[in-house]
């Protein structure tokens, strides 16, 4: 993802590396979250067996649904919410570069919680992936928050690159 910025090629020198990181970690995140509605679809249909409602009874499957869709819609949405808000973050909108601290602290705690709940549910050695990808990604999210706090990345959303392209 190239910053809008550096087509400018004005002097101040495009966007910064703070923000590049950014935007790409929440490309990342929205990837997985649309591969985590594509999950949560599976897992509901397998909980489901897609039997006949008559065999289990109305009130379960329609339960199996509706968590289905739930999950779904959660899933999408934040998926193309992080791809919103890294398109506005590369463009240098005003709000957007403390929309996406705040975001990046929200998944710190839960790469955290995701990893601590995986580590405390005694699943053994198959639970050391869902660890690490938590671990890993509250790292991911907290460097991204620090980093979009630096002066820089203040600067480049304050004027945006709107400053770079008059300067052509």
């Amino acid at each position: 993802m190239a910053c809008a910025a550096d087509a400018g090629g004005g002097a101040s020198g495009g966007c910064p590396p703070a923000v590049r990181y950014g935007c790409v970690l929440l490309s990342i995140q929205a990837s997985l979250w649309a591969l985590a509605s594509l999950g949560a679809v599976a897992v509901c249909a397998d909980r489901a067996n897609w039997q006949p409602a008559a065999a289990r009874g109305t009130g379960q499957l329609a339960w199996y649904v509706a968590a289905s869709f739930a999950a779904v819609t959660l899933a999408v949405g934040l998926s193309g919410s992080s791809l919103l808000l890294a398109f506005r973050l590369e463009r240098g909108r005003n709000g957007a570069r403390a929309i996406a601290v705040v975001l990046e602290v929200a998944m710190t705690f839960f790469g955290v919680l995701v990893a601590y709940y995986t580590a405390s549910a005694g699943a053994g050695i198959i639970a050391i992936l869902p660890v690490f990808a938590g671990l890993g990604g509250s790292v991911l999210s907290a460097t991204a928050a620090i980093a979009l706090l630096g002066r820089k990345a203040r600067a480049f959303t304050r004027m945006g690159a709107r400053t770079v392209t008059t300067e052509r």
